[in-house]
């Protein structure tokens, strides 16, 4: 599989910028628990993440990253808990084939972005690491790139 094939280059430079910061980027930053490689990606004055705690009911939702610290902390624990487990196949290979970004607005400078995540990872012992969730990112055209300044994460496929 070759994971550095931008869906959305033939569509705009933004859709294609995009895809390679929420996708690419993002799984390579993961598999290597590398949180520098991404950390220029987000606005961290502007943003906040939503946790939906894989619930429709909005009611149930919470504001647990109302800074990008709690985030990057959050983010890192996940990457280490999957780097520890035993994969049949690259970690980065797994995430990549679990994803993708199936709509995509952009309005002005700003963006809306749906990510699924929807596949299983092999692990050596014969069990399964399920991946079926998905995202709405919120991105901001800052300067000369786009900037991640929100997300309403984990919520139900």
């Amino acid at each position: 599989m070759d994971v550095s094939k931008n869906p959305f280059e033939h569509v705009s430079k933004d859709h294609a910028a995009i895809w390679q910061m929420l996708v690419y980027r993002d799984i390579e930053a993961f598999a290597k628990s590398d949180w520098m490689l991404i950390a220029d990606d987000f606005l961290q004055d502007k943003f906040y993440g939503i946790n939906a705690r894989f619930s429709t009911d909005p009611h149930e939702w919470q504001l647990d990253f109302p800074i990008l610290k709690d985030y990057r902390d959050s983010w890192l624990a996940q990457s280490q808990l999957s780097r520890n487990k035993q994969y049949i196949e690259p970690l980065i290979i797994g995430i990549h084939k679990a994803t993708t970004i199936e709509k995509m607005q952009i309005k002005s400078n700003k963006a809306a972005v749906w990510k699924k995540f929807n596949g299983e990872i092999k692990l050596v012992d014969g069990t399964s690491e399920i991946l079926k969730w998905q995202t709405i990112y919120f991105c901001e055209y800052h300067n000369t790139s786009w900037k991640i300044i929100g997300f309403i994460g984990y919520l139900p496929l």
